[in-house]
């Protein structure tokens, strides 16, 4: 019995690895090929002064890329589902504010599955849902078919 126990625990860690990583890359396409539209939902959020805007529009999502590609191939999973929660973090203000304020904008978050999606309580429950699989990833985490796993054998048998 705690055998299927723990093969479910690990098909559930590798599912939610697989999932949130898809989505971070998923979410990273559409700002990485269109960087423009990307800018402009980013300046119609009002949240960041507009010279910083086009650093955020290079940086962000090539992080949400590299994050997602990260948790696919179980390198640093830690270290990237802990920057993927400070970005949700960060999502989720932005959105709380700009619903606060009553404003209707685009969301911006996955351009390629819900193009023209503005925010609403629905972007803040998704984002909620991600941060939730990150934190399970951090605290199950059982380095299962991770690639620092794979290397850190290697080095350990060598010796």
């Amino acid at each position: 019995m705690f055998s299927l126990k723990n093969n479910l625990l690990t098909i559930s860690l590798l599912l939610l690895r697989f999932i949130l990583g898809v989505a971070f890359i998923i979410s990273s396409i559409d700002k990485i090929i269109n960087p423009a539209k990307f800018l402009e939902i980013i300046n119609n959020y009002n949240l960041i002064p507009t010279f910083i805007t086009p650093a955020v529009v290079i940086i962000l999502p090539w992080t949400e890329f590299i994050c997602g590609l990260f948790l696919l191939l179980g390198i640093l999973t830690n270290s990237a589902a802990v920057l993927i929660i400070f970005l949700l973090l960060g999502f989720i203000f932005g959105v709380s504010i700009n619903i606060y304020r009553g404003a209707d904008i685009e969301c911006g978050c996955f351009g390629l599955l819900f193009e023209g999606e503005s925010i609403g309580l629905h972007t803040i429950i998704r984002d909620l849902i991600m941060m939730f699989f990150a934190v399970a990833l951090i605290f199950l985490n059982k380095n299962i078919w991770k690639i620092e796993r794979l290397i850190s054998k290697k080095i350990i048998s060598k010796n």
